[in-house]
């Protein structure tokens, strides 16, 4: 069959050894232009959608539209967990923040401790009733 299409174009292994290469450095991700970077996204989402990779549904979407959409992809195969991390790690200042100030020492001071004679149970009910301790 190769030789069928050797004898119609000339170039056609050339031209072969020219898409592969341009695959495989795809692939590896070394980008030269702008169109390569389309092409990986496009290959990228085509792999999750199980679309071929000149679906007309490319064609309808933008450069923007295709980076958000192989992120949300990105992030929806990412575990849970993972994701959680991402988001604690992302907040780090704000969450050691709100932590010391939950368990600053000066937060604790006024708070009576459980004793074996009721005593903490009389204070609870106090604190119930009139929302102060004493």
């Amino acid at each position: 069959m190769n030789k069928k299409i050797h004898h119609f174009d000339p170039w056609v292994e050339e031209r072969s050894e020219e898409a592969r290469a341009k695959a495989k450095r795809i692939f590896d991700g070394e980008y030269s232009n702008f169109d390569d970077v389309l092409f990986m996204l496009k290959f990228q989402i085509s792999r999750h959608y199980n679309l071929p990779i000149f679906d007309p549904y490319f064609s309808e979407r933008t450069f923007d539209d295709l980076v958000f959409e192989l992120e949300l992809i990105n992030l929806q195969r990412m575990p849970a967990e993972k994701r959680v991390t991402e988001t604690v790690n992302a907040n780090k200042e704000e969450a050691k923040e709100i932590f010391d100030d939950f368990t600053a020492e000066d937060d604790f001071v006024d708070m009576p401790l459980p004793t074996k004679d009721g005593k903490f149970e009389n204070i609870a009910d106090q604190f119930m009733k009139t929302g102060e301790f004493k």
